[in-house]
């Protein structure tokens, strides 16, 4: 019998093990609850807690086995009185509720294709983002987006009415970094796409990191590296140096926007040059006239208001050149950025226009330079944009801009150092017929490289689209 089982394995087992007995208590509940409801099922459901004469179907039988097993564990006490839950359901737990939730919106129709990115804002990588997902829906391609932070994403507007986005970020932001890595991975398994690509999300290169064998079973990785910035004490923070060597033997494919930085990381990270696919921004205006003037004389700065596009050296240029009207397009998005951008409000130079929504819509009746300030970089859509119009450009000569920019279609500055950007600025308003034909030269350029036709192409080789 049972009893003399149990005896054994109270009695003959160290005391840690003994405890394990009470899962066999638990089982045995949970057979109980079950004969209570229906009266038929099947026969091994506690085959492993009867002796082979004995018949599961037989509710005496089982409330006698567990009789016995209630001497050994006293909390088992009245067996006729009403059963709590052994677990909760399954589908009643928070994330299986939110997974549900998710696959519900999805519908029946699963994508062929998953991009992954913190989210949707005004910004050069998102519109990389959104350039990615509506070609690929252009070429039949069926395009989730999965946004993975908490900040809402406000440029959904710009895509594809057939490209799906969900929010996964707000949808799981009460649950801990481990609980949504897991959740992504179920969902990303769930949905088994052609192709899962991460475009600088950090909860994507996690679950990568974390999950890659399970995913690498029914999906390919992609994953896109643009540039890291520096901390104050000149070390690189970011996606590159955090994850690229850690995660290359397990991407299908490596992507840049640009062939310098894949070049560099060859030398830093050992990782050859030739596993990286450059897919080149899209500029959609890139056949629009020159509408610079050399009789024009204001400096147009426009970018994301960052620590990273080096405000105070920005400040500093503006305090140099009193004589030069600055248009300061781009908001501050964090709290600590806006002191900086209150002061240049006091500047009499300077006029701030706060967030824009595009680079197309900026009024640009008195600019005659765009200026670009960067301490690291891929390449910048903002530049690809100031010289598809004509505009004359003065940069920082950082990471991937020099794929872009040279001494022959720009006025590109060595270091970010104020004395070097004080010359290029005098060299461009000094000099400005010498600056519009620098400016021919860059729209040549983009509209030679960043077309429309050539940006579909580099999508369909990257993944793999057959033309029709």
């Amino acid at each position: 019998m049972i009893k003399e089982r149990v005896k054994k394995v109270i009695f003959l087992l160290p005391v840690p093990i003994q405890k394990r007995f009470y899962s066999l208590a638990k089982k045995s509940l949970s057979c109980y609850r079950i004969l209570r409801g229906p009266s038929e099922y099947p026969q091994n459901c506690v085959s492993g807690m009867l002796d082979s004469k004995e018949y599961a179907s037989a509710k005496e039988l089982i409330l006698k086995e567990l009789s016995l097993v209630g001497e050994y564990a006293p909390y088992i006490k009245d067996f006729n009185a009403p059963l709590p839950p052994v677990a909760t359901r399954p589908n009643r737990l928070p994330d299986g509720v939110l997974f549900v939730k998710i696959m519900k919106e999805l519908g029946s129709e699963l994508p062929d294709i998953v991009l992954l990115c913190p989210w949707l804002i005004r910004g050069g990588a998102d519109l990389m983002v959104l350039n990615i997902a509506n070609t690929l829906s252009l070429l039949g391609k069926k395009v989730l987006i999965i946004t993975t932070e908490t900040k809402p994403s406000d440029w959904v507007s710009s895509l594809s009415n057939k490209v799906k986005l969900i929010e996964f970020g707000i949808y799981a932001k009460k649950f801990s970094f481990d609980k949504k890595k897991y959740l992504l991975a179920r969902l990303l398994i769930q949905l088994r796409p052609e192709v899962v690509h991460n475009l600088q999300s950090r909860l994507g290169f996690e679950t990568f990191y974390a999950y890659h064998k399970s995913l690498k079973n029914f999906t390919k990785l992609y994953a896109s590296f643009y540039a890291d910035s520096l901390n104050k004490d000149g070390l690189r923070r970011g996606f590159v140096s955090r994850y690229l060597q850690s995660l290359s033997p397990n991407l299908d494919s490596i992507i840049s926007d640009q062939p310098v930085n894949p070049k560099e990381y060859e030398r830093m990270f050992g990782i050859p040059a030739e596993r990286w696919k450059v897919l080149y921004g899209l500029v959609e205006s890139c056949k629009r006239k020159n509408i610079s003037s050399s009789q024009k004389n204001g400096l147009l700065w426009a970018s994301r208001f960052d620590d990273s596009k080096l405000p105070n050296l920005l400040e500093e240029i503006i305090l140099n050149f009193p004589e030069i009207h600055f248009h300061i397009y781009g908001a501050p998005y964090k709290e600590e950025l806006k002191k900086k951008y209150d002061r240049l409000k006091k500047i009499k130079n300077v006029t701030l226009y706060g967030a824009y929504n595009s680079f197309a819509q900026i009024n640009k009746e008195e600019v005659f330079c765009f200026l670009y300030t960067s301490e690291s970089d891929g390449l910048p859509n903002v530049l690809l944009e100031a010289a598809a119009e004509g505009i004359p450009i003065i940069s920082s000569s950082v990471g991937g801009i020099r794929s872009f920019l040279n001494d022959k279609n720009s006025w590109l500055v060595p270091t970010n150092d104020i004395s070097d950007f004080t010359f290029a600025i005098r060299n461009a308003f000094n000099n400005k017929e010498e600056s519009l034909k620098k400016a021919e030269q860059a729209q040549l350029l983009v509209m030679e490289r960043h077309s429309k036709e050539n940006f579909i192409q580099s999508v369909k080789n990257i993944y793999k689209i057959e033309s029709t």
